[in-house]
């Protein structure tokens, strides 16, 4: 019997199939692979999207708590806000709340039992002010909603901005602070935003002997840079200010700066409207505006825009329905302006030592939400509720 004749077509087999598996191999990007997880910390959960990662697999995934070092990482890593994730529903109290379970790490929400002796800590005496458009508005609301329902604050409503002229122009009054003679040097126009009225509320934990106290203001803010308000006499200030945002940073936010900054752009009055280089140009203004005036202590977040709903439109919106600019959708664009966010404050969101931070990839963890939207750009409270509560958990990390 001839041995060798024997074996050779199976050599051969094995050579062939161990070369298909070289190729295959040798086409992988070791940061490609994929991980997958069965089971998520505190209860079991459905089947996830595979986890994408290298040597640094077991950093994350399902089994680690989403904190701001670790997002932190994930940007240094991928090079791009954590993307990736389920919605699912799970149970809370009896009743089903719809959450999301990012792919790199997981959020404790909606059981904050385990932060709620811990995080009034780091709340104490702290002021967030969130800033955006009608989005801000909502993720204040609902910020504030958790202080009460979930950590035990009681919150009340200091200011509120009006709208005294019917045409959404900034209130002077609100923005002068009780100052009449800089409220008579304020220079005010139309904003496009209906839902971009400002609002001041203090919250104390409502418990006997209780100290921890949170001021939390939203400051509606139209676009990445607008003249909506402008301080142009001399005589109040020694120099004209021709932008909004520069009058926040230099005289609303003075003596009183913040100590946190969460930056909620939806990018919707801008994505078609601004080039790509007009919107960077404004982005790099707007970062160097904290940098020049906000002290070194203050943390910011950034939480990248999230997409357009191209199915509830209001009939006098049809004529935006799948309108493109340079060949792209408005959540394309959106897509393009938060990859341009990400570049130009990459170098701080992988710096340990800096005070600014990332948040999810708003395109991805909304794409599967349009039952959600009220319209094109506006979601329910839902989705608010959530963000807010993801916010103040890294805030709490």
């Amino acid at each position: 019997m001839d041995v060798g004749c024997t074996l050779k077509p199976v050599i051969v087999v094995l050579c062939g199939v161990l070369l298909v598996v070289l190729l295959l191999l040798s086409d992988l990007n070791p940061k490609e692979t994929f991980l997958t997880f069965s089971t998520y910390h505190g209860g079991e959960r459905a089947p996830h999207q595979p986890l994408r990662g290298g040597s640094e697999q077991s950093l994350f995934g399902p089994h680690v708590q989403c904190t701001k070092a670790l997002f932190r990482e994930h940007n240094k890593v991928f090079g791009y806000f954590p993307s990736g994730g389920t919605w699912e529903d799970v149970k809370y109290n009896g009743e089903n709340v719809t959450t999301f379970f990012p792919t790199a790490c997981h959020f404790r929400w909606p059981n904050l039992t385990e932060i709620r002796t811990s995080c009034p800590k780091a709340l104490d005496w702290l002021r967030i002010a969130i800033m955006g458009p009608c989005h801000g508005g909502e993720y204040t609301r609902g910020l504030v909603d958790i202080l009460k329902t979930h950590l035990g604050f009681k919150c009340q409503g200091m200011r509120r901005e009006r709208n005294i002229r019917g045409d959404h122009s900034p209130d002077g009054e609100y923005f002068a602070r009780g100052n009449s003679e800089l409220n008579l040097s304020l220079q005010l126009r139309q904003r496009h935003c209906h839902g971009c009225l400002s609002t001041e509320i203090a919250c104390q934990l409502n418990t006997p002997g209780a100290s921890p106290r949170v001021h939390v203001e939203y400051v509606g803010m139209d676009d990445v840079i607008d003249s909506s308000v402008r301080l142009f006499n001399d005589a109040v200030r020694e120099q004209s200010i021709e932008t909004y945002q520069e009058f926040l940073f230099r005289v609303y936010f003075k003596d009183r700066y913040p100590d946190i900054v969460i930056i909620t752009p939806s990018w919707n009055h801008v994505k078609f409207k601004d080039s790509p280089e007009k919107f960077r140009a404004d982005l790099i203004y707007f970062r160097a505006l904290f940098r020049v005036y906000f002290p070194n202590s203050t943390s910011i977040y950034w939480v990248p825009g999230l997409r357009k709903n191209e199915i509830n439109w209001f009939l006098k919106g049809q004529r935006y329905r799948n309108q493109r600019v340079d060949g792209m959708l408005a959540s394309e664009r959106i897509d393009l302006f938060n990859h341009i966010l990400f570049d130009i404050v990459r170098t701080e969101l992988i710096n340990s030592t800096s005070l600014l931070y990332g948040f999810l990839d708003q395109i991805q963890s909304s794409e599967d939400r349009g039952s959600w939207y009220r319209d094109r750009v506006h979601l329910d409270p839902r989705w608010h509720k959530t963000t807010a509560a993801f916010l103040l958990e890294l805030i709490c990390s």
